[in-house]
């Protein structure tokens, strides 16, 4: 998988509010990624009868959808395939969007290599979802 130049948090909430506008739903919770912990922006869009967390990490730019989370899920990511927002990112500079499988498949090293052999050591991520979003410190 190429690897995307990172985009800034400013282009992230920017392809956000696309992306929401043009799949109809709102942008609703803007959460950037301003400390160690997590890795990731998180932006909420809602829909009528759905909320899906889309999540940009900030060390390489890759976007992932996901359930919304928090207390209640054991701030456990369940990765979602949201065709028409995907669409959206894969037109964008700077971002590289991931399928519910891509996130879900075992990690390579190879493929992600900014992504510190100690912290995979440490922590043992269960596949490439949770090596690229995570609130390791």
């Amino acid at each position: 998988m190429a690897q995307a130049v990172p985009a800034g948090v400013t282009e992230f909430k920017t392809l956000a509010y696309e992306a929401a506008h043009r799949t109809g739903g709102r942008l609703t919770a803007f959460t950037p990624a301003l400390d160690v912990t997590p890795n990731f922006h998180q932006a909420l869009i809602t829909y009528r009868d759905r909320t899906v967390a889309m999540l940009c990490s900030r060390d390489d730019g890759s976007v992932v959808m996901t359930e919304s989370f928090g207390v209640r899920s054991g701030w456990s990511l369940a990765f979602v395939d949201e065709p028409e927002l995907a669409a959206v990112v894969r037109r964008s500079e700077g971002f590289t969007v991931l399928s519910k499988a891509d996130a879900e498949r075992p990690f390579n090293h190879p493929d992600h290599p900014h992504v510190s052999g100690r912290d995979l050591a440490c922590w043992k991520p269960e596949n490439t979802g949770q090596a690229l979003f995570h609130w390791w410190d």
